[in-house]
């Protein structure tokens, strides 16, 4: 006969052991004296750690309570309930169990509870990234995924709270996702090396840690192909006006919001900087809805700086810094 014993642990995990014993009462004698148990099976389910194992007083003789979900005939079901009033009734109930089993039962609960964690983050990704373009003129179907990367602090190499969102048509964006991220960057990776990185795919949720991500750009770690960058057409719009001199000595360009009817917002002219501080006024069409993603109007005065330098995109600064960047 078979014998299942279920117990539950602060709603947390449900641990299933099948033992297989003549009757019921021996069933439950063998679960006491846990003899001959291996673990057959853990997984998650519905937000819940799941272990399944095997308890025979006949190992020769093993026998299964279902098969293929269908309950056998003349098996028998015992239950057992964990005392779970306090801390030391739950420990005591465990302390029963064979040390193996207690490790697969405190491994499935920090599955259960790193689960847990993951979802909530993922929930705060998905959240922050909505509310920052309520203020774009971007749509949170357009995010590929999320590239965090490390920064050297006093106890190591951290996770930092900003992260690289790529969108679909090959551009990105940092976002600072707060405190929350550094709270579950803590718990999850701690101290790791400088060319660490976490990437998340916002399509499908998917998780990946990798020792090496810095190494990579984010457009090879999602599968997406390269864009042309700002700075890409910028060069090319450069190669129509200016001699190769002059393209050699320019350092960026400033694109500075524009007020119209009360309100700021970008335009497609440009002042090109040069290395010895002389500005000259350019056109790039089309590069403000292309590559700034900021034509939406604002009530104050902003801008971006297309650094050729660096290749760099520095978008929303506030104007007074900005204006630095002609002097």
């Amino acid at each position: 006969m078979f014998g299942d014993s279920e117990y539950t642990i602060h709603g947390d995990a449900t641990i299933v052991l099948r033992a297989t014993a003549p009757t019921r009462e021996a069933a439950l004698e063998a679960w006491r004296g846990h003899q001959a148990v291996t673990i057959d099976h853990t997984h998650v389910r519905d937000g819940r750690a799941v272990i399944l194992a095997e308890l025979s007083t006949h190992p020769a003789h093993a026998h299964v309570a279902e098969i293929n979900g269908v309950p056998q005939v003349g098996t028998a079901h015992a239950r057992i309930t964990l005392d779970h009033s306090s801390t030391d009734s739950i420990a005591a109930g465990v302390a029963q169990l064979d040390p193996a089993i207690q490790q697969r039962i405190a491994d499935a609960l920090r599955n259960a509870a790193a689960a847990r964690a993951d979802t909530a983050f993922l929930t705060h990704l998905h959240k922050t990234i909505a509310a920052e373009f309520t203020t774009d003129d971007r749509e949170h179907a357009d995010v590929i995924g999320v590239l965090f990367l490390t920064a050297e602090w006093d106890n190591g190499y951290l996770l930092a709270t900003t992260g690289e969102v790529l969108l679909a048509d090959g551009g990105t964006v940092d976002i600072d996702f707060g405190d929350t991220s550094e709270k579950y960057f803590g718990a999850a990776f701690g101290a790791r090396g400088a060319t660490f990185g976490l990437a998340i795919d916002l399509r499908t949720n998917d998780i990946n840690p990798d020792l090496y991500h810095a190494k990579k750009s984010i457009h090879a770690i999602f599968g997406i192909p390269e864009p042309e960058t700002p700075a890409d057409y910028v060069r090319a719009v450069l190669d129509q006006h200016l001699t190769p001199s002059e393209k050699a000595a320019a350092t960026g360009v400033l694109f500075l919001a524009r007020e119209h009817h009360g309100a700021y917002a970008l335009t497609d002219t440009g002042e090109v900087l040069f290395l010895d501080g002389t500005i000259r006024e350019l056109t790039f069409p089309g590069i403000t809805t292309k590559h700034l993603h900021t034509a939406k109007p604002r009530p104050d005065k902003f801008g971006t700086v297309i650094n050729l330098m660096t290749t760099k995109t520095e978008p929303d600064r506030h104007f007074d810094t900005l204006l630095d960047h002609t002097h």
